[in-house]
């Protein structure tokens, strides 16, 4: 929804400048996309965690450790993934456009 807003003509764009203003349209659909967006991870990100950590017994030693490492490889690997995409992404809009 988001790409689909962006690609939506413009109404008001001037030749020898390149700002543009968006119509109503457009504005609307950015809204709902970017509402999704945020009741999605708000559903995802803390149901996530919780189902992990409900995968390992509290009563065996060795899976109560397991459940603490698995809480540093996923926010090792959270993190890792969000540092990757930014680098990316720069590398894209500084060289591919």
């Amino acid at each position: 929804m988001l790409t689909l807003s962006a690609m939506l003509p413009t109404s008001d764009c001037q030749s020898d400048s390149m700002s543009c203003s968006s119509n109503t349209l457009q504005v609307i659909l950015l809204f709902i996309a970017l509402y999704l967006v945020a009741l999605g991870q708000g559903g995802h990100k803390p149901c996530v965690q919780a189902f992990g950590a409900d995968q390992f017994d509290r009563q065996d030693t060795k899976e109560y450790k397991a459940k603490s490492s698995f809480f540093n490889w996923w926010y090792f690997f959270m993190s890792s993934g969000i540092l990757v995409s930014l680098l990316v992404l720069t590398y894209i809009q500084d060289n591919l456009s």
